[in-house]
């Protein structure tokens, strides 16, 4: 992502245990400003459900982060934390532009190669 755009980040929240996972709330810590707090609800054992952040990239870099996620289950409240990591770019990638740049000249080159052929045979 760019630096300063809007974007969404889904983290996926896994319930590996054997209750359900209830009032489930995620959040992270990224210095961007937007929505850094998820609320997820309830997830049931083996299942999984995304937790989504609306954010605006910050500078370019690369930011280390840490996703909080705090539960409840038939054992009480739980908070568990992970670190995760985020690059954001200050320049645009290839894009849709280059990609289509690059799809037109292979065209042109099959093209090439097959009128090539056709005038060669005859």
């Amino acid at each position: 992502m760019r630096a300063g755009e809007a974007f969404d980040l889904i983290i996926r929240i896994e319930n590996t245990g054997t209750d359900d996972a209830k009032s489930i709330r995620a959040t992270v810590d990224l210095p961007f400003s937007g929505s850094r707090e998820a609320f997820v609800g309830t997830v049931e054992p083996d299942n999984d459900a995304p937790a989504v952040f609306l954010l605006n990239a910050g500078e370019e870099g690369t930011y280390e982060y840490t996703l909080t996620i705090e539960y409840t289950d038939d054992w009480g409240m739980h908070t568990a934390e992970q670190s995760l990591m985020m690059a954001v770019s200050d320049t645009e990638g290839p894009g849709l532009a280059a990609v289509a740049i690059v799809l037109v000249l292979a065209a042109a080159v099959v093209l090439f190669l097959v009128l090539r052929r056709r005038t060669g045979s005859e």
